[in-house]
């Protein structure tokens, strides 16, 4: 759910979340349809937190988090952003031998925010189920594409199906 002064969001919004976790970064694009426009928001990559932790009765998970408090007084802006999947032998490249890594089929998620501008309030809560796209990650893999490579490539196919920026 959203609520942001003079804009207009749907309850259920979709999402590409693209992850370098050698570098410990990511960036998403969210993009929606209201009242028959077609929105995108976001295509810049951020640095995140991420670690493996031992889950109960075997197995491990990637944990991937960001916090943020950014005041300035009078306004402010506060999230957190926590994502967590069992890991998984996932192909993430192709070639005469595939390479493969330990990482997450499915990641659930939350994100919660509020901000101040401007006298004006506006909140985030948000619960995610990301889904790893093997041919997309592989193919970008084989290319050598960077994070904002990946997130640009995502943009233009977006741009393609009608999705603008606000």
């Amino acid at each position: 759910m959203i609520s942001t002064p003079g804009a207009s969001f749907p309850p259920t919004i979709e999402l590409y979340f693209v992850f370098d976790i050698d570098a410990k970064k990511g960036g998403s694009i969210v993009f929606f349809k209201t009242n028959g426009t077609k929105t995108q928001v976001g295509g810049s990559a951020f640095d995140l937190n991420m670690t493996t932790s031992p889950m109960p009765g075997g197995g491990t998970a990637r944990l991937v988090s960001q916090g943020s408090v950014a005041p300035a007084p009078p306004a402010y802006n506060d999230t957190l952003l926590y994502f967590r999947g069992v890991q998984k032998t996932l192909v993430v490249a192709s070639g005469a031998v595939d390479t493969t890594r330990n990482e997450p089929r499915l990641m659930k998620g939350i994100q919660f925010g509020a901000s101040e501008f401007s006298g004006n309030g506006s909140f985030l809560e948000g619960r995610f189920k990301m889904r790893y796209q093997q041919q997309r990650t592989v193919a970008a893999n084989n290319a050598s594409e960077t994070l904002q490579q990946s997130l640009d490539a995502l943009v233009a196919e977006l741009t393609t199906k009608g999705y603008n920026p606000p």
